[in-house]
């Protein structure tokens, strides 16, 4: 993770991990890394350009989102989570997702259809997740989520649990 000057002549490395989102917050850019650190990036007048961490996950983060409240969502290989900007981490669904998402073979990575790539939040707490192959849905219900996928007919039955839908 670095800042660059727009010119090219100044830089500043702000963080080792590769950078899985970038997202915009009240108090500074956040990013959810690869590595599962999460880092608040800010500008000060003193400092310049500068990170710090906020928390740590227990696995890679995949891609992430704002909550309403400020908060961020993370998606990683098998939960959503929320993160607070001052580093509580609280895990809010474990998917049926799988866990299996790339595998290298000589030159060639095969990632799973079930990779998360995209998160968004709908105003009702609807939460949908774009993957490969599919998107899930995450239903608020009873203080969790029900878990539906939306997919096409004709692909194979979701891991158990889940619900194929054609909307």
């Amino acid at each position: 993770l670095w800042w660059v000057g727009k010119d090219g002549s100044r830089d500043r490395k702000l963080g080792e991990q590769e950078v899985a989102e970038l997202v915009a917050t009240r108090a500074g850019i956040v990013a959810a890394t690869k590595g599962g650190e999460v880092r608040l990036i800010r500008r000060t007048l003193e400092r310049g350009w500068s990170s710090r961490l906020i928390a740590r996950l227990n696995a890679a983060a995949w891609t992430a989102t704002r909550a309403a409240d400020g908060s961020i969502f993370i998606v990683t290989e098998t939960q959503l989570l929320r993160v607070t900007q001052v580093g509580k981490v609280t895990a809010l669904h474990t998917g049926r997702w799988g866990k299996q998402f790339g595998s290298g073979m000589g030159q060639v990575l095969i990632l799973s259809p079930f990779a998360p790539q995209s998160i968004i939040v709908a105003r009702t707490g609807d939460i949908f997740i774009g993957m490969n192959a599919v998107v899930v849905h995450l239903v608020p219900r009873h203080g969790g989520y029900d878990e539906e996928w939306l997919m096409p007919r004709t692909c194979v039955e979701p891991p158990a649990g889940g619900r194929p839908t054609t909307e």
